[in-house]
């Protein structure tokens, strides 16, 4: 993946509430506490305390390169979240979402609408599916993919950072195409 930072542009969803904008450095506190907010950690793999240097390395090496695409997400005009999408690899039209809420956002329907939301920016930038991992401690994930459309395609162990525990994933694909 290699996308133009600077081009991605601000998308507003049906629900003129819920909006998303390209994640900027002012967004690296907001991204560092929500990230390691327990209730999140327990539901992701890579289960590292993001820093601010590990974040700023991040934003230099990755967001702003266009390797990776990481959106802000606001609700009623206050950030509630982030979305990401990482290549994957051997599968250049294909890309992986990411999605970390405030919990006290969850179970609102947000995830859903994001999803949507980050499915037609995929389909604008060419590519063919959205993938996404969700481990099975975290069922209202796997939920919200499958009312977005999504479908369970494998399921798999992966090994979580840095416990080296490991999980229960499944894979699941939402085709553009």
């Amino acid at each position: 993946m290699n996308v133009d930072y600077k081009a991605l542009p601000d998308i507003r969803g049906e629900d003129e509430k819920l909006w998303i904008r390209p994640a900027r450095d002012e967004d690296i506190e907001f991204m560092i506490n929500l990230r390691n907010d327990p209730y999140i950690k327990e539901r992701f793999v890579y289960r590292k305390d993001f820093t601010l240097m590990s974040q700023k390395n991040w934003m230099d090496n990755m967001v702003y390169t266009g390797k990776v695409i990481q959106y802000i997400v606001f609700y009623d005009d206050k950030k509630m979240g982030c979305t990401y999408y990482l290549p994957v690899e051997d599968r250049e039209d294909e890309v992986e979402l990411g999605i970390y809420l405030d919990p006290n956002y969850v179970g609102k329907q947000i995830g859903r609408k994001l999803t949507h939301l980050f499915c037609d920016l995929a389909r604008d930038l060419g590519f063919n599916a959205v993938i996404a991992r969700v481990i099975e401690t975290n069922p209202a994930s796997y939920r919200m993919l499958m009312a977005a459309g999504f479908n369970e395609e494998s399921t798999f162990t992966q090994i979580s950072e840095p416990s080296g525990k490991e999980l229960n994933m499944k894979m699941m694909r939402f085709p553009l195409r």
